[in-house]
Formats: structure tokens, C-alpha cells, sequence
């Protein structure tokens, strides 16, 4: 993930973050999904929307724990 997006994920606001989380899960299954038909030729897709989710979840969580 780029720096530029990690800034703006920075700057969501907590509901903002949990949308875009439900997205990135969205795009998980659509790329197993994808992965398992062969319809994928690159398969770090998943692997890079997993990592994703990590910093979205991440993030949630330290903006709860400021609160």
C-alpha cells in the first residue's frame, strides 16, 4: 500500500473506515473466488487485499482506543 493511501486511510472517519473495510472483504471473496475458477493470473491479489484489511482494522482500532 502506498503511502499516499495509508495517509488518506488515516484521515477516514470511523465509518468511513468500517465502509471501506466491507469493501476489502468484498474484494477478498470476489479473488478467491476468481483464484479458485482460474480466472486470476496474479495470485498476490489476495494477499495484497488481506494486508488491507490489516491496516483498515488497524486503524479502526486506534482511532477507538483515542476515543
Amino acid at each position: 500500500m502506498k503511502s499516499k493511501e495509508l495517509k488518506e486511510l488515516h484521515q477516514q472517519t470511523l465509518i468511513q473506515l468500517q465502509q471501506s473495510l466491507k469493501q476489502a472483504q468484498a474484494e477478498l471473496f470476489k479473488a478467491r473466488i476468481a483464484k479458485a475458477t482460474k480466472k486470476i493470473k496474479d495470485n498476490q491479489v489476495a494477499k495484497r487485499i488481506r494486508k488491507k484489511i490489516k491496516i483498515i482494522k488497524t486503524i479502526i482500532r486506534e482511532k477507538e482506543l483515542v476515543k
